[in-house]
């Protein structure tokens, strides 16, 4: 399962991907028009929020400086952007973008280009002692065994594992949902309390932090 951003100002085709992406392979997708990508590059920048796996874009769709845009997109996620369009892309978009695919492009070749991409692109895991988040799969392990984790529970501790040590807002820690349940349910599957925390840490009034047991 990916997470991924489709910046495109059809629609009908946005929503077409959008959809199909979701319903026949199960990523969870945010779709926005071009217009809103000045949105999207702000909760990039946050280091409290998790990365998209990738960012699919229409650059010819927009009066914007695509090939700026695209750059922007890619250095504030550190991840791929993917351009699909129906005219020719410059070569400043070709040169700028991590791959190209003519629009209208069906979900089923999309899909095969962003796993070849995203193959070549796989970030690194978040370690912290034995606690391990794989960005790219979206799994998680403790002492090498897997943890059966939700959406917002995998989140939860990416956001955390991302900057180890730190102590990170809990209004940074959610992006809806009760952060205390979600916190409850993630301490509970990997063995610990609030009271007694291995590697979830709870700082009264100023957020939550994790930390490798001593």
């Amino acid at each position: 399962m990916w997470n991924l951003v489709i910046l495109d100002d059809d629609t009908r085709a946005r929503r077409r991907l959008a959809a199909a992406l979701t319903g026949q392979y199960g990523h969870l997708v945010q779709s926005r028009p071009v217009a809103a990508a000045g949105g999207v590059l702000a909760d990039l920048v946050r280091r409290a929020n998790p990365k998209p796996d990738a960012i699919i874009i229409d650059p010819a769709s927009s009066d914007v400086d695509a090939p700026a845009l695209i750059a922007m997109l890619r250095h504030g996620s550190g991840r791929p952007v993917l351009a699909i369009t129906a005219a020719p892309p410059s070569p400043a978009v070709a040169t700028a973008a991590d791959a190209l695919l003519p629009k209208p492009c069906s979900p089923a070749a999309l899909h095969a280009l962003l796993g070849a991409v995203l193959r070549r692109a796989r970030p690194r895991p978040l370690i912290a002692g034995h606690l391990t988040a794989d960005l790219a799969t979206r799994t998680a392990t403790l002492h090498g065994r897997p943890l059966r984790l939700t959406r917002a529970e995998f989140d939860l501790l990416a956001r955390l594992l991302a900057r180890p040590g730190a102590i990170v807002p809990r209004t940074a820690l959610s992006d809806g949902g009760s952060v205390d349940v979600i916190l409850s349910r993630l301490r509970a599957k990997l063995g610990e309390t609030a009271g007694r925390p291995h590697y979830l840490h709870t700082h009264r009034g100023r957020g939550v932090a994790v930390r490798v047991p001593g």
